[in-house]
């Protein structure tokens, strides 16, 4: 029974975008090709341009804060609190899983 919908991607670990197209993103490089056959279809990249990059002008976002794991769940738990009545337990799961959804 055909319940599956399989993906094949092409990446490559020297571009280090973790990007792709139709949005397809995860592995660690830029996908170069995919194909999915259930749909018939496939996009393979034709060319790559890698100009001379100047690697001094790359930079990380200024004023962008790093947090632990214990300060991102601190995090969440003090922004969904509005969201839950404290006195009911379900509330709490539901906190709980948000959180283990982030993290992953």
């Amino acid at each position: 029974m055909m319940d599956s919908v399989y993906v094949f991607a092409f990446y490559t670990d020297e571009l280090m975008i973790s990007g792709g197209p139709c949005s397809i993103n995860g592995l660690p490089g830029m996908v170069l090709g995919l194909t999915i056959p259930r749909l018939y279809a496939s996009w393979i990249a034709t060319k790559v341009n890698v100009a001379s990059v100047n690697e001094s002008a790359i930079s990380p976002l200024p004023g962008k804060k790093k947090y632990s794991i214990s300060e991102t769940g601190k995090l969440i738990v003090d922004r969904t609190k509005e969201w839950v009545d404290s006195d009911d337990p379900s509330g709490n799961n539901w906190v709980d899983q948000l959180k283990w959804s982030v993290m992953l």
